[in-house]
């Protein structure tokens, strides 16, 4: 098993100098500033990828236009070679054998960056495809981490996730080297892509999620955060279940009332709980639950009433290489980071790119219709439709054996 890592982007805001001479031997650089160095500082010599590029250590405070290492160089360097200060030197992998196995170190770990390269690369040979891999990057003078990566499946990133698309923006561009965009930047437009795919139309079935939860007891009010979801944004469809523990157990969909209509419905202060629920509203948000509440109609008399709903959820943020894509099609997200890039290098225009993007979710739209066998045509629904699908009262045994 390979363990492959791309390097870390130095910062433009990193301490830089520049060789004032060629260096050939010994452990003094002479530099054309020190502002920015100091004492036990890790500092890179080169362009990270480029051949001869190494790590060395500060040994003393620098001074004048000196900077001493702990140790010689192991190449020559010429003359306005940079010399960069640089937050990390090494990585360190975990492992874990399923993905509710506890995380174990990988055996050597950690070890040096090879910033001669784009990628650090380690040969694990006890490592499997079943396993999954994360990395964090070490500095070994500060004895500090920084934050774990995502985990990786050791058959590789799929296809909807981050990783493989900025991989594949990164092929496309031949930015392998991150010259041209950063991996934020990268990430920011294949985010930005699902929004206005989004945008374009919201009621996408990958965006679609169902689900329930249960009444309770003299409760009509329900927050949606936690009882659907945080992502909420659109309510489809809201069915509930009158019995689930008796023989007249059913399920109907109940009719949704604009809050005026509710409010009318609603009026009799006087009114018994009763657990022939026939219609809901959406009220608004506030400190409590900020997405806002579901409010049934009547108050329900019992708990553990099943309510199913089905709703439009909001976009997930891509901005790890484990996050994933909902887009069944992910190469509209690439594209457009592609036209992105090319954008800044002034190879095409905005009003291209969306023409672009557009052209692409039309082809996504005709994925939209679900169901294909059923042929076109009117369906007569009968008399009193809307009643019979929408929030009808269940006429029970007992209705029927008392009244009728």
């Amino acid at each position: 098993m390979i363990l492959r890592s791309k390097n870390p982007r130095i910062d433009e805001r990193t301490p830089v100098t520049w060789l004032s001479g060629d260096y050939n031997s010994g452990t003094t650089l002479e530099v054309t500033s020190i502002t920015g160095f100091a004492n036990n500082d890790i500092i890179l010599i080169g362009e990270p990828g480029d051949e001869k590029t190494e790590m060395g250590t500060i040994n003393g405070t620098p001074s004048g236009t000196s900077i001493v290492l702990d140790a010689a160089p192991s190449f020559s360097h010429s003359k306005e070679t940079p010399v960069y200060l640089i937050r990390v030197n090494q990585i360190s992998w975990e492992y874990r054998t399923s993905s509710i196995g506890t995380a174990t170190a990988v055996a050597g770990m950690p070890i040096n960056i090879q910033w001669d390269k784009i990628f650090t690369e380690f040969s694990y040979t006890a490592g499997l495809s079943t396993y999954d891999y994360r990395f964090r990057f070490y500095n070994s003078q500060l004895l500090a981490y920084t934050s774990y990566s995502d985990w990786q499946a050791g058959t590789g990133f799929t296809r909807s996730s981050g990783g493989f698309m900025l991989r594949t923006v990164r092929t496309m561009t031949k930015d392998a080297d991150n010259k041209r965009a950063s991996d934020a930047q990268v990430f920011r437009w294949l985010s930005e892509a699902q929004d206005l795919i989004f945008g374009l139309h919201p009621h996408w079935w990958f965006w679609e999620k169902s689900g329930s939860f249960t009444t309770l007891d003299g409760i009509a009010s329900y927050g949606i955060t936690a009882s659907i979801s945080e992502d909420f944004l659109q309510l489809r469809s809201l069915r509930y279940r009158n019995n689930p523990t008796t023989a007249d157990d059913s399920t109907y969909t109940l009719h949704y009332l604009p809050e005026v209509e509710f409010d009318e419905e609603t009026q009799d202060n006087l009114s018994t709980e009763d657990d022939n629920i026939n219609c809901y509203t959406i009220r608004s948000g506030n400190v409590t639950d900020a997405l806002g509440y579901i409010v049934i109609s009547p108050t329900p008399a019992s708990t553990g009433k099943y309510l199913y709903y089905r709703a439009y959820t909001k976009p997930n943020i891509l901005n790890s290489s484990g996050d994933v894509t909902k887009v069944p099609l992910p190469s509209i997200l690439e594209n457009y980071a592609i036209d992105k890039i090319r954008e800044i290098a002034g190879e095409v225009k905005e009003v291209d790119i969306l023409n672009n993007l557009i052209s692409q979710v039309n082809i996504l739209k005709r994925l939209n219709k679900r169901q294909v066998g059923q042929p076109l045509g009117i369906r007569f629904l009968g008399r009193r439709a809307m009643t019979r699908l929408f929030g009808g009262r269940v006429i029970t045994a007992s209705d029927k054996e008392n009244y009728w």
